[in-house]
């Protein structure tokens, strides 16, 4: 073989995600030393006319330039190479999915209007830097995002917006 197997692997189709379509946005930052939890912020999205309005803790956020920035990135989301199918415990901890450095829900509707939900866990960070270790929902597999992908993301997972 002249390709590595994981890159022979077939990825994982995300939904195709419109601003329109999104419904809210969950990003909770990695736990604190005590063990308690993250650092969490809620973007849900108000649709009318045509235009949508994200909302965090009651203020209108939609012309923020990281909420604008996250969104787009978000909605652009691809899933680009297999890192481990079947990863060992240890290997899930190397990756960093003992403390993921965040957790993102997206809740959205489909075609059929039903909701539906994409769950990420970004883990730590490849050593080159060109990306991170990302799990999808329930599923073991370990998969890469690029950096760029998840510029927005990562500042808003450890600080919130305000930071």
């Amino acid at each position: 073989l002249s390709r590595p197997i994981y890159d022979m692997m077939e990825l994982p189709e995300l939904p195709e995600l419109t601003e329109d379509c999104l419904l809210s946005v969950t990003i909770q930052g990695p736990a604190e030393e005590d063990g308690s939890v993250g650092p969490v912020t809620v973007l849900t999205a108000q649709q009318g006319d045509g235009v949508t309005t994200w909302r965090s803790s009651g203020a209108n956020i939609t012309d923020d330039p990281t909420v604008r920035a996250l969104i787009a990135d978000l909605t652009s989301l691809t899933i680009t190479k297999c890192v481990d199918y079947h990863p060992s415990d240890e290997a899930a901890s190397l990756c960093g999915f003992d403390n993921p450095t965040a957790q993102v829900t997206i809740r959205y509707t489909a075609g059929t209007d039903s909701e539906q939900a994409l769950a990420l866990t970004i883990g730590n960070r490849l050593e080159d830097g060109s990306g991170r270790y990302v799990r999808l929902g329930d599923d073991p597999t370990i998969y890469f995002l690029p950096t760029e992908a998840l510029d927005p993301l990562m500042p808003v997972a450890v600080n919130g917006l305000e930071g």
